[in-house]
């Protein structure tokens, strides 16, 4: 009976998240709550929750960061990331930027992230 609810926990997380290898490590974001970020532990064998860090930049704009594989990467990157596979997390290039369509920060839903050059 237990393994038949962890079977069943272990699909819904699967159809619940999006999975994408950053730095070489598997991480998974919930498609619903894109502050839900899950790294998989090579070592362990488990799924952990990560921390999300609140940070002010020195410009007054605020971002959130994650840590993956002892990197750090914003939030914005890693959502924007995990739903278009061909996205380049590494380019700092100007082409390479992400953009809140709301100019909030903290909304990292897909819907709201931007790709491009400068602001549209």
């Amino acid at each position: 009976m237990l393994d038949h609810v962890m079977n069943d926990m272990n699909d819904f997380i699967n159809r619940q998240s999006i999975s994408v290898v950053i730095n070489d490590r598997k991480v998974r974001i919930d498609r619903y709550n894109s502050n839900d970020v899950i790294i998989y532990n090579d070592k362990t064998g488990k799924w952990r929750q990560t921390k999300i860090i609140y940070k002010d930049q020195n410009c007054g704009r605020k971002m959130l960061l994650v840590y993956i594989n002892y990197k750090t990467y914003s939030l914005a990157r890693v959502v924007y990331k995990a739903f278009n596979k061909d996205y380049d997390i590494e380019s700092r290039s100007k082409n390479n930027r992400i953009y809140h369509k709301n100019s909030n920060s903290y909304d990292n839903s897909i819907g709201n992230l931007l790709l491009g050059t400068n602001k549209k």
